[in-house]
């Protein structure tokens, strides 16, 4: 009778757990290439409002029947900016994936840096290769902030990882000053 009561205790607290974790880890929308992970709705209608994408909307415009939710939108800006990186690259990975993690501010950003790398910095986002995950504060964000970190991603699995980091820089700053050209 006690291992019954254990074990339905221990069931009842993951099952009262559950709804904790998924709420920490935020929800996500999945795009063809990527998937945006977020935990607030206002970063990502911020994020959304920040992806400018010029000459591009005609993109937008011409795509089959497109979802014209926020999430939608999101989806398509995201899969519009990062089929313009491989364009500009010239560099189209098998079987790209991505994630873009949406965090609210560029201190947010710097504390996961510091975690991943032990150094303190001053940025607004990063690509971190072992995880395959894009880092972006809501309130920083732009459709080239965006692009460049793609490219770093686009470059990273283009040539598994073995590009030099100052190779992988000026490349992603050319992507960046080419987006809408």
């Amino acid at each position: 009778m006690l291992f019954k009561a254990s074990v339905l205790t221990a069931v009842l607290i993951v099952y009262l757990c559950i709804p904790a974790i998924t709420a920490a880890q935020g929800q996500d929308i999945k795009t063809k290439y990527s998937r945006v992970i977020y935990t607030d709705i206002d970063d990502l209608k911020e994020f959304n409002s920040s992806l400018r994408i010029g000459p591009l909307d005609y993109l937008l415009k011409h795509r089959a029947k497109g979802d014209d939710t926020l999430s939608g939108r999101v989806a398509e800006k995201v899969d519009i900016i990062l089929e313009r990186v491989e364009t500009i690259l010239e560099m189209y990975p098998r079987n790209f994936s991505v994630d873009i993690k949406i965090i609210h501010n560029s201190k947010e950003v710097d504390k996961i840096y510091r975690e991943r790398y032990s150094k303190k910095v001053d940025f607004i986002s990063f690509y971190f290769p072992l995880e395959r995950v894009i880092y972006i504060s809501s309130e920083d964000s732009s459709s080239n902030i965006l692009a460049h970190e793609l490219a770093h991603a686009v470059i990273d699995q283009y040539y598994g990882g073995i590009t030099p980091v100052k190779v992988q820089e000026i490349l992603a700053q050319y992507v960046d000053e080419h987006l809408m050209d």
